[in-house]
C-alpha cells in the first residue's frame, strides 16, 4: 500500500463500506444510516479486510463512492435494479440520437451533465450536494423531452400514470411517515426526563426512515445509563 494520506483514507472508506454492504446485502442499513453504522463496520474491517490493519481509523457520513453508498444503504437488489433502468434509459438515449440528422445541443448538454456526474459518483458525492445535484435532474428532464417524442396507445398511457399516481403516493407516505419520526427523535433529544426520551424514541422506532437511528440511540442510553449504574455501586460498597 502506498502512502499518500488521501489514498489511504479512501481505501479506508471503500473497505469499511464493502464490509457494511456485507452485513446488510439485501436490504441494507436503511436510507441516511451509513453514518451510525459505520465505525461498527469500520471494526470489522480491521479485522477482516485484507491489510485492513494498515488502513486508517476514519469516520465520514460518506463513502465517497455514490455506488457503494447506495448498495449500503438500500442493499445490492436495488443497485441491480437502479443498473437496469439506467441501462434502459441510455439505450432509449442512443435511439433518440441515432433518430435525427441533428442533435438538438441542450440534448448533448444533459446527456454530457448526466456523464459527468456518473464518473464523478466514482469518487465522490455529487448526489449529497445541492448546490450541485440541482443540475442532475434538470438535464434528465432535458433529456426526456427528447426521448419521449414517441407515440403510445392509451391503455400504456393510462398504466404508466396510475403507476407514477401509487409510486408517488407510495413515496409521500414513506415521506410523511419519516417526519413523524423526525419529530419524535428531536423530542427525544430536547427531553429533560428520562422517561419522556425513552418514549419519543419508542415512537420513532415505528417509521422505516428514524427506526435504525431510534434503535442505536436507545442502545446507546441503556449503555450508559448501565454504567453509571454500576459506577454508583461501586462506589456504595466501597
Amino acid at each position: 500500500l502506498g502512502r499518500d494520506d488521501s489514498s489511504m483514507l479512501r481505501l479506508s472508506h471503500y473497505a469499511t463500506t464493502l464490509c457494511m454492504i456485507k452485513e446488510a446485502p439485501l436490504l441494507g442499513v436503511g436510507i441516511g444510516n451509513y453514518k451510525y453504522h459505520y465505525l461498527d463496520a469500520q471494526k470489522t474491517m480491521k479485522e477482516s479486510f485484507p491489510y485492513g490493519k494498515n488502513l486508517p481509523w476514519t469516520y465520514t457520513y460518506w463513502a465517497h463512492n455514490e455506488y457503494l453508498q447506495f448498495a449500503a444503504e438500500f442493499g445490492i437488489p436495488a443497485l441491480l435494479a437502479l443498473v437496469v433502468l439506467a441501462f434502459v434509459w441510455f439505450r432509449n438515449i442512443r435511439n433518440a440520437l441515432k433518430s435525427g440528422n441533428m442533435t438538438p445541443p441542450e440534448l448533448v448538454w444533459g446527456v454530457s451533465v448526466v456523464f459527468v456526474f456518473l464518473v464523478a459518483s466514482l469518487f465522490e458525492r455529487p448526489f449529497h450536494q445541492i448546490e450541485v445535484c440541482l443540475w442532475f435532474p434538470l438535464a434528465c428532464a432535458i433529456i426526456n423531452t427528447h426521448i419521449g417524442k414517441k407515440e403510445h396507445s392509451p391503455m400504456k398511457c393510462v398504466f404508466g400514470l396510475a403507476a407514477m399516481v401509487v409510486i408517488l403516493i407510495a413515496g409521500l407516505g414513506v415521506y410523511v411517515d419519516g417526519a413523524f419520526g423526525q419529530h419524535a427523535l428531536r423530542r427525544a433529544y430536547d427531553a429533560t426526563d428520562m422517561a419522556d426520551t425513552y418514549a419519543y424514541l419508542e415512537k420513532a422506532k415505528a417509521p422505516l426512515l428514524t427506526r435504525d437511528e431510534s434503535l442505536i440511540l436507545k442502545n446507546a442510553l441503556d449503555i450508559a445509563f448501565f454504567s453509571k449504574t454500576n459506577n454508583r455501586r461501586g462506589l456504595d460498597a466501597s
